[in-house]
């Protein structure tokens, strides 16, 4: 069975519902604009953005924010995360241009557009970590 033909399956039978940021953020399955206004206004207010795309900066914020500094076997810890990898499967990666990809753009339609005020939020963040030192934060 084809990814394409596993997503088109009769409603219910995949178990993949889409929009998980969305649905775990605002514990609903429905969404308009307004909830995703909302949901950004969470990212916003009450988050710490890491990227997996940028996941040695996005460790080193953390490590920053939390002050996780003094422990030893963190900066071992640290290497061999970001060495092995996070959120990787054997899996091909689906081609922008495919059927599949479509399919899965329109049922995360809400995510997608939160994912791009994420990396946005991810950059402006980054500004605050440029301008404060680990004293500021402490």
């Amino acid at each position: 069975m084809t990814i394409e033909e596993w997503l088109t399956q009769e409603s219910g039978t995949t178990g993949y519902i889409g929009n998980t940021y969305m649905r775990d953020l605002l514990h609903k399955h429905q969404f308009s604009d307004d909830d995703l206004e909302k949901a950004k206004d969470i990212l916003r207010t009450k988050f710490l953005i890491g990227l997996t795309t940028n996941v040695e900066e996005s460790v080193e914020r953390f490590d920053k924010y939390f002050g996780w500094y003094d422990n030893e076997k963190r900066s071992e810890c640290k290497r061999k995360a970001i060495q092995k990898g996070v959120n990787k499967n054997p899996h091909d990666a689906l081609k922008e241009d495919s059927k599949a990809w479509d399919i899965l753009a329109e049922m995360n339609k809400w995510d997608l557009q939160l994912y791009e005020f994420i990396v946005q939020l991810y950059e402006e963040q980054g500004e605050l970590f440029r301008t404060v030192t680990t004293e500021d934060i402490a």
